[in-house]
C-alpha cells in the first residue's frame, strides 16, 4: 500500500475568504453546510470544526489550480487583484 505524504494544511475562514471572496451562500454550498453555519463562523459566534478548515484548504487548492472553477464562485472585488 502506497502512503500519500502530501498533507494539506488547514486554512482559516478569514484566509480563505481573503484569497477567494465569495458569498456565504456559495461557500456553504461548496462545504456542504447551511448558510447559517458559515454566517456564525464569519461573525465568530462559533468556530468551524478542524475538518472544515482542512476542506477549505482543499477547495483553496482546487480554486487556485482551476481558473474556470474559480470564476464560477469567486466574486471580483473592486480595487483588489485576484
Amino acid at each position: 500500500m502506497v502512503q500519500n505524504d502530501c498533507i494539506i494544511p488547514a486554512l482559516s475562514l478569514e484566509e480563505f475568504l481573503s484569497k477567494h471572496p465569495m458569498r456565504h451562500e456559495d461557500l456553504a454550498r461548496l462545504l456542504g453546510v447551511c448558510v447559517d453555519a458559515v454566517n456564525s463562523w464569519s461573525c465568530k459566534r462559533r468556530n468551524p470544526r478542524p475538518q472544515i478548515l482542512t476542506h477549505l484548504a482543499t477547495i483553496d487548492e482546487r480554486l487556485t489550480l482551476n481558473p474556470e472553477l474559480r470564476k464560477a464562485f469567486v466574486k471580483d472585488v473592486q480595487g483588489t487583484v485576484n
